[in-house]
């Protein structure tokens, strides 16, 4: 492995004979400068000190590089933020300029709206004073009003009284109809088993109406049969002549 003595870097392999990051001759030449002189030893010595500090140098000069190559992409971020905070501004001052027409817009209708609401005051003022004489006059009629009802009260209250003496009367006379009814209904009762009654005398008669009616009709067919015989100069045999 080597190491550059100017950028500090490792190289793994042994074989590298220049820096890969800062180009530093990496070849063993301790055979070649065995015995040289020590003012050419210094000498290399120095310029191994100045490639150190150049090499350091550039290395502020890098990082100063990157540090203003963010500070310009910054820059640029700012510029486009300021940008777009002015395209912002001119939007937001032309719509508070329309919201501030709106707004002017609207005070005018306030106001209109404000007088409106005076001059509806005014008329309510004038409808509350209408009807605060209009509730003292229905106070008055209220009140005469309730002297007529206690008067129409007293006089419901004597047709009442009468109406329940009345209805007395006539739960008295329903009581008495009731009884009626009742007797009534006995007697109809009555009647009906006397109507059975009769019915199955009736039922008797007939039956024994249509018996003879039956021996109606055989004794005249027997006077018709002996007619016949009359004429035909027969005599009917006597059931009683012994000869």
């Amino acid at each position: 492995m080597k190491k550059c003595p100017v950028c500090q870097t490792v190289h793994n392999s042994d074989n590298v004979n220049q820096c890969q990051t800062c180009s530093w001759d990496l070849s063993d030449y301790s055979l070649v400068f065995q015995g040289i002189p020590p003012e050419y030893e210094q000498k290399l010595h120095l310029h191994l000190t100045w490639a150190q500090k150049v090499w350091e140098y550039y290395q502020q000069q890098l990082l100063e590089v990157q540090e203003l190559s963010l500070v310009k992409q910054e820059n640029h971020q700012l510029l486009q933020s300021i940008e777009q905070i002015k395209q912002e501004f001119t939007k937001t001052k032309a719509d508070y300029q329309q919201e501030c027409a709106q707004l002017q817009s609207q005070l005018e209708k306030t106001n209109q709206k404000q007088s409106d609401l005076s001059i509806a005051l005014q008329e309510t003022k004038s409808q509350k004073t209408k009807l605060e004489e209009f509730y003292y006059e229905l106070q008055a009629q209220l009140s005469k009003t309730q002297s007529e009802l206690r008067t129409e009260r007293a006089h419901f209250q004597q047709q009442l009284n009468e109406a329940t003496q009345t209805h007395q009367s006539q739960q008295q006379q329903l009581e008495g109809l009731t009884k009626e009814v009742t007797q009534l209904r006995t007697s109809l009762e009555n009647s009906q088993q006397k109507n059975k009654a009769l019915n199955t005398l009736l039922k008797s008669y007939q039956q024994a109406n249509l018996e003879l009616s039956k021996k109606l009709e055989e004794a005249e067919s027997q006077i018709k049969d002996l007619k016949s015989k009359i004429q035909k100069g027969k005599m009917p045999d006597d059931p009683f002549n012994p000869w």
